[in-house]
């Protein structure tokens, strides 16, 4: 595939959806939100740290990570109570990083299709959430030091 993109009204759909289903899961959307907040730091975060690296204030993120990507992370955070996506998120970004090893030697696309592994990723947590028959987006699977602001 030389053009991978995925249509902005899916993810708009996915975003809506995540609240409706955080909302039946939770009975309130505040707990939705803090992912949300969550994303927005980890890219304001970046974005401060490639305007350093690069000694001045551009918009250097959109060209190392797409569009497509971030409005994932977005669409998606509201599945999970924040210390679940926290670790979501970190693995996540890990099995990313893994990806071109996974895939092959030979690959030598120098992009990695983040949204596509993750998409992939959410499905197996789902897929274990079941099989293990334990709520692995909202249950909080280890103490965290934040636990205390939820």
């Amino acid at each position: 595939l030389k053009y991978r993109a995925i249509h902005v009204g899916l993810l708009v759909m996915v975003f809506f959806l995540s609240f409706v289903l955080a909302y039946f899961e939770t009975g309130s959307l505040l707990s939705a939100l803090y992912p949300i907040l969550f994303v927005g730091l980890v890219l304001i975060l970046l974005w401060t740290y490639f305007s350093i690296k690069s000694q001045r204030i551009d918009n250097q993120l959109l060209s190392r990570i797409g569009l497509g990507d971030v409005f994932f992370f977005f669409a998606i955070s509201p599945l999970f109570h924040l210390h679940n996506y926290v670790i979501f998120f970190i693995t996540g970004m890990f099995i990313a990083m893994l990806y071109p090893l996974i895939r092959s030697q030979s690959y030598r696309e120098h992009f990695i299709p983040l949204a596509g592994v993750l998409a992939f990723y959410l499905l197996v947590w789902k897929g274990a959430s079941y099989v293990f028959e334990v709520n692995l987006f909202f249950e909080p699977l280890f103490w965290m030091p934040w636990t205390i602001l939820t």
